[in-house]
């Protein structure tokens, strides 16, 4: 199916600039640290100059948006449903 190999390919540039940035780039945590803070509060005035970060943030909140009408839905619905019935 084309859904399929499109959260593949999400999945896969996901874990690629994640494993990108952990292995090959200097991390900032303040930055970050700051960065998320103003976005929880809806400032948008600290920039994160870092562009691969930039693209993996994107990709994750694309997984996020992609995910409740894919196929892995069913893993959390399953999940669910057999902890229910073993009661």
């Amino acid at each position: 199916m084309p859904g399929d190999y499109v959260l593949l390919i999400l999945l896969i540039a996901i874990a690629v600039t994640g494993n990108y940035m952990r292995f090959f780039m200097h991390i900032d945590v303040e930055a970050y640290r700051a960065f998320f803070s103003n976005l929880f509060h809806l400032r948008f005035d600290v920039p994160v100059r870092n562009t691969t970060f930039l693209l993996h943030f994107l990709l994750v909140q694309a997984f996020l948006i992609y995910f409740p009408f894919s196929k892995l839905v069913h893993v959390i619905g399953g999940s669910l449903t057999l902890k229910w019935t073993l009661r």
